[in-house]
């Protein structure tokens, strides 16, 4: 779930982020259609946390806590260099570290930082606007004492990127999987040299990569090891060194531990996992795919994770890469209790198998959640996100954190 929805995201952005205030408010009622979807949700977290609580020894460890940084969403295009946005950023900094964050994650995704694209997009000159806006947000988190976590895989289509100034479906069109790997390659370098983050995501969805760009060398554990491999080696053909490089797959990944197998043998210095449905074993599997990583002598950390509202059912039907309906529900507040209950159970987790990091996505709801009414599902996806844009904007107007936010302080501290 990379990255997800740029251009909805743009919405949110002026967004936040001052946090004096707090805001504590009883559960909402789970409405009726929503109630076995809850409970089973519910049932899969109690269990995962059962597991880790019994089996962790309760102690903190080193965890970088970060969470995902949504004004920089690499999605939103040219929407980013905007006069505006670096104000907003500088807002949603401040909240974050009112939060307690060590560090910060956002994506610089495929075709970013890559120059030959803006040939294509007929605007050459915005690769060093692209480039500076990178060095100078690199250098404001860093000069904050935070640390920056990139992810480096590719841009979304559609929805998620309307409105980026991007020609993304066009150019991925005529990319064949040589060429892709190799844009890829250049873009990770000059996120390496120029951006200098202090840990490097190499990719950790490869299934969604595979939708995205059409190829399918990314659709099986070797091409995708192979093409990671490809990606380690050159960076350090281009000298990049003192940046843990990683690389992963999301828990839901089929075939996920053959994935992370061979992962391992790419040179990666660390696995990073994506954390989002509980349907089935997605969560045990996040125990699983930790203890190949340390049993072969590599850290683990998560840097994505939130609990997606996605039933058994939906999985089979709904292609989230491409409809952002199952991330609207996010925003209804009668999800907060287990919203802080996935964290709860993430943070633990995380000290236990003592991870490198941990950095939430949907952190807009730190701020606020919109209340559900009867006529809530009827507003489609695009509205409604910009629905619980307002309500976020409200409030940081009222200088509020919602209870999901206060819980993700309190568990950091």
């Amino acid at each position: 779930m990379s990255a997800r929805l740029g251009s909805l995201l743009a919405g949110i952005l002026v967004l936040m982020f001052a946090s004096e205030g707090r805001a504590f408010s009883q559960p909402a009622a789970v409405p009726q259609n929503f109630r076995e979807l809850y409970s089973s949700f519910e049932h899969s977290i109690d269990a995962f946390d059962h597991t880790v609580s019994s089996q962790g020894s309760g102690q903190k460890s080193s965890v970088v806590w970060s969470a995902e940084l949504l004004t920089a969403n690499c999605n939103r295009g040219r929407a980013l260099l905007n006069p505006g946005t670096p104000e907003l950023i500088r807002r949603e900094l401040d909240g974050m570290q009112s939060l307690g964050v060590k560090a910060v994650t956002i994506c610089i995704g495929f075709p970013v930082l890559y120059q030959p694209f803006y040939e294509f997009n007929r605007d050459p000159e915005d690769y060093q606007r692209f480039l500076s806006f990178y060095r100078k947000l690199s250098a404001d988190i860093h000069g904050r004492g935070l640390k920056l976590i990139v992810e480096s895989s590719v841009l979304f289509l559609g929805s998620y990127t309307q409105g980026s100034g991007f020609r993304l479906a066009e150019y991925y069109g005529t990319l064949d999987s040589r060429q892709l790997i190799a844009g890829r390659a250049q873009n990770i370098i000059v996120i390496a040299k120029e951006v200098r983050p202090d840990f490097l995501n190499l990719g950790s969805e490869p299934d969604t990569e595979g939708k995205l760009s059409g190829q399918p060398v990314f659709k099986t554990p070797n091409g995708y090891s192979q093409t990671i491999s490809y990606f380690v080696n050159q960076l350090k053909q281009a000298g990049v060194t003192g940046i843990p490089i990683g690389a992963g797959v999301g828990t839901w990944q089929p075939q996920g531990a053959d994935f992370v197998r061979a992962l391992l043998g790419t040179g990666i210095d660390y696995l990073d996992l994506h954390v989002y449905p509980v349907n089935r074993n997605y969560l045990e599997n996040a125990i699983t795919y930790a203890d190949m990583a340390q049993a072969a002598g590599k850290q683990v950390a998560i840097s994505e994770a939130w609990l997606m509202k996605m039933g058994t059912s939906d999985a089979s039907r709904v292609d989230s890469t491409r409809d952002p309906g199952v991330f609207a529900r996010d925003r209804y507040t009668f999800w907060a209790p287990l919203d802080q209950k996935f964290l709860g159970a993430l943070v633990k987790y995380s000290n236990w198998k003592k991870l490198m990091y941990f950095s939430p996505y949907w952190s807009r709801y730190f701020w606020s959640y919109v209340d559900y009414d009867a006529s809530s599902e009827s507003i489609p996806a695009g509205e409604a996100m910009q629905q619980a844009s307002r309500a976020a904007v409200l409030a940081s107007q009222e200088r509020k954190v919602s209870a999901t936010g206060e819980f993700y302080k309190d568990q950091i501290r």
